[in-house]
């Protein structure tokens, strides 16, 4: 069996810091990957890519993502509010 997980070394830091932030707001409004998924109209499983550092987002999902935790674009990307 291969060996999916992505070390956070490996991933660029963009990366790591977009998946960490999408979980953490998504566990802060009490929604499952489905959900947001759903909300988003993306695939369930890209959610877990994306938090586990495996897929890079494009800047048009990270706004529907972004939308469907109720933030604009701009205030999903101030990571100092985390």
């Amino acid at each position: 069996m291969m060996n999916t997980t992505v070390n956070t070394k490996e991933a660029p830091e963009i990366t790591v810091q977009i998946g960490k932030r999408i979980k953490t707001l998504r566990l802060q409004h009490n929604m499952s990957q489905e959900q947001l998924a759903l909300e988003a109209g993306i695939d369930r499983s890209y959610v877990g890519q994306v938090e586990r550092f495996e897929k890079n987002v494009t800047v048009v999902t990270l706004q529907k993502i972004a939308h469907s935790l109720g933030l604009t674009i701009n205030e999903f990307l101030d990571f100092e509010k985390e």
